[in-house]
């Protein structure tokens, strides 16, 4: 789990989708409504798998040069699960969650697959960067500090990856969701009724795509 940091995008679009939730199928059907080309590229801000039928092909997905996963509030608990020098106690725990939050797609796999998958999502960053004409970050719920060059520095520990997962503070707290460094940050985790919804210059897009509602998928320059 790391921050990265990647140059605009010339020779295409870049697009941006939070909360596919396993739902392969919903996925493609608005990669197609754009012409999704090599020469775009796909941002995943988060819960990627999980609740829908295909978190393992998702996972699979992103082995594509072009598709940047970033680590969510359910590939988190994965990785808790799942990690090999957790101990027993730690490991059942965050099980018994992951199977609460919609991982109960883990049953039919065996221990060496999800060995495999863990050795994939354990590698997806906690946020991007993306530094074009204008600075764009990315994280699942929401960055931890007010300036994301302070977020992208800070030492990865547990709390600040639980923050950046399911911390909810612009949303529904004080912040007022100016966060200095950038020029938009782009959000998911919570499901809104009416996406995007803009907090200072942060955008919140998470349209509930595993509980039926429409989906939408952005050209992350139409969110500034």
């Amino acid at each position: 789990m790391k921050h990265i940091i990647l140059d605009g995008n010339p020779a295409g679009s870049d697009y941006v989708i939070s909360d596919v939730n396993g739902c392969l199928s919903v996925l493609t059907s608005l990669l197609n409504s754009v012409n999704f080309s090599s020469n775009d590229r796909l941002f995943l801000v988060g819960n990627i798998i999980d609740k829908g039928a295909h978190s393992k092909e998702l996972i699979d997905f992103t082995s594509a040069d072009n598709i940047f996963p970033i680590l969510g509030s359910s590939e988190l608990i994965m990785c808790m699960a799942l990690h090999p020098q957790a101990s027993r106690s730690t490991s059942e725990l965050f099980m018994e969650q992951w199977d609460l939050h919609g991982g109960q797609w883990r049953h039919s796999l065996t221990k060496s697959e999800l060995s495999r998958l863990y050795s994939i999502v354990s590698k997806w960053p906690l946020s991007v960067t993306v530094k074009g004409d204008s600075v764009f970050g990315m994280v699942h719920s929401e960055p931890p500090f007010d300036n994301w060059e302070q977020f992208v520095s800070s030492e990865l520990s547990y709390e600040v990856l639980n923050d950046a997962t399911t911390g909810q503070t612009i949303l529904q707290g004080s912040r007022d969701g100016y966060i200095a460094g950038v020029d938009c940050v782009v959000c998911g985790h919570t499901q809104l009724a009416r996406p995007p919804v803009i907090v200072g210059n942060c955008r919140f897009i998470n349209h509930g795509i595993v509980i039926g509602r429409k989906a939408k998928i952005y050209k992350l320059e139409d969110l500034l």
